[in-house]
């Protein structure tokens, strides 16, 4: 589901889909914390799926990848708090998911 959404904010830019991304991070931060966490995990992306399906918006991207690594210091530079919110998000991500389309959504944050 998680590369499901990173494709999709990839393709849209959305809003609110960057907000089902790190979203996501926060529930597994919270994991401990949550007594049903495959139930509320369930809703989540139930809830996330149907919110990216309504978003029909489709742009090309032709990013290459950035290493995380390079992600890491560049955050510095950024300047809009959802940009920097996202980026480490995806950091955090990328360490318990190891998906290669994180560093393609890293790539477009740092070509704006």
């Amino acid at each position: 589901m998680l590369s499901f959404l990173l494709k999709q904010y990839l393709k849209t830019k959305d809003f609110y889909i960057l907000h089902t991304i790190t979203g996501f991070h926060a529930l597994i931060s919270i994991k401990k914390y949550l007594d049903d966490y495959e139930s509320v995990l369930d809703n989540y992306f139930a809830h996330a799926l149907l919110l990216s399906l309504f978003n029909t918006k489709e742009n090309t991207y032709e990013f290459l990848a950035v290493e995380i690594e390079e992600a890491r210091k560049k955050v510095e530079f950024l300047q809009d708090a959802h940009d920097i919110k996202l980026t480490h998000s995806l950091i955090e991500l990328y360490k318990e998911f190891n998906i290669e389309d994180i560093k393609l959504l890293l790539a477009s944050i740092f070509e704006k």
